[in-house]
């Protein structure tokens, strides 16, 4: 299944961004932008893997107007196919 979700960004003092995804619980980070979005696209695909190993739907994304965001972040979004566990096992 493929799925696209707004995911934030927020850079933190020390260097490096949080990274969030305002519908689905959980988060990551990045020692840069770069590294961010790697981690991002793979903590999608692992929430979403939780969400469909449970047997649940997956949350509606989040219209971007209606993401509030901290001082200096933005929004990006993440695509990520998710294949079910018994195809994902085969490969």
């Amino acid at each position: 299944m493929r799925y696209v979700y707004p995911c934030v960004f927020i850079p933190e003092e020390v260097g490096g961004f949080s990274v969030i995804f305002p519908d689905i619980a959980g988060a990551t980070q990045g020692e840069d932008l770069y590294e961010a979005l790697y981690m991002a696209e793979d903590a999608l695909a692992l929430m979403l893997e939780g969400i469909e190993n449970r047997g649940e739907k997956a949350p509606t994304p989040t219209p971007l107007e209606k993401i509030e965001l901290p001082q200096g972040a933005f929004v990006s979004f993440i695509k990520r196919d998710v294949k079910p566990l018994a195809l994902a096992m085969r490969i």
